[in-house]
């Protein structure tokens, strides 16, 4: 079955035939985790580094930000008694979009914020497509752990 997240929306699957897809990533970040001996596979689509700038949304939409989406994902994989050491990560986003002098810099301070996370559970991405001035989409193949990115008119697998 073919998943499309949105912004600020996740999924979590453990069906071998399905694919996850977000589209159009500027400034947001697609937090993919993989756990291959599993078949399992999740993406969010991340849109802001921090809850605290607006709680109600964070209530209905934890995803949209990072300080939720990664502990929310990890868990989601512990719940199934995957342990951390089995997953892989990979980043894709986080371009600096529409904000020219950085002003604001949201999509380098969204992949900060999901590094950070990650470091304090001791993990690292192993493999990333981050930063630049391009907007990408992405698809996770669960069944092969396989992730394509597609931006402008190049697609390859990160």
């Amino acid at each position: 079955m073919n998943h499309v997240i949105g912004i600020g929306e996740w999924i979590a699957t453990d069906h071998p035939e399905d694919v996850i897809t977000t589209y159009a990533l500027g400034s947001c970040v697609a937090l993919i985790v993989i756990a291959r001996k599993y078949h399992k596979g999740a993406m969010a689509h991340i849109a802001l580094p921090d809850s605290r700038v607006d709680p109600e949304k964070a209530k209905n939409q934890p995803a949209y930000f990072a300080d939720l989406a990664v502990p929310l994902i990890l868990k989601e994989f512990q719940k199934q008694g995957i342990t951390l050491k089995e997953i892989e990560i990979k980043l894709v986003g986080g371009a600096q979009m529409l904000d020219p002098q950085g002003i604001f810099d949201i999509g380098r301070r969204n992949i900060l914020e999901i590094k950070k996370l990650l470091w304090q559970n001791m993990l690292a991405p192993v493999a990333e497509d981050v930063g630049g001035h391009v907007s990408r989409t992405v698809s996770l193949f669960v069944g092969e752990g396989t992730v394509v990115v597609s931006s402008q008119s190049k697609k390859y697998e990160l």
